[in-house]
């Protein structure tokens, strides 16, 4: 019996490395050994100018679009989010999908259900 232990525990142990071996060798990357020698270029910063005055809302497509959120702890941040989205005339509607289903979330904002 004490043989048997230390030699069930290796034959998993070589079983593992044969699987993470087989695995390796049919889903690995092919492109290693061509990035391998190949050296890492620093990134390029493109100078785009100032922005800070440009107006970057959409001025087409009033009431098209969908803002989907995914809620699961921040309630607070994502009544900012919210509150920040609903002056834009873009949004038709703002959807959340709230994955903490011990936490119910409904209030109205003039007149239409939200957070």
């Amino acid at each position: 019996m004490r043989v048997l232990i230390p030699l069930a525990a290796l034959t998993l142990w070589l079983l593992y490395l044969l699987t993470a071996l087989v695995f390796r060798l049919a889903f690995g990357s092919r492109d290693h050994r061509y990035f391998a020698n190949q050296p890492i270029q620093p990134p390029t910063w493109v100078d785009r100018g100032d922005i800070t005055d440009l107006d970057l809302r959409p001025t087409e497509g009033a009431n098209m679009m969908t803002a989907v959120l995914l809620n699961w702890s921040r309630l607070d941040s994502l009544k900012d989010i919210v509150e920040h989205l609903c002056p834009h005339i873009m949004f038709k509607e703002i959807m959340i999908w709230n994955n903490k289903v011990d936490v119910h979330i409904e209030e109205k904002v003039n007149g239409a259900h939200s957070l």
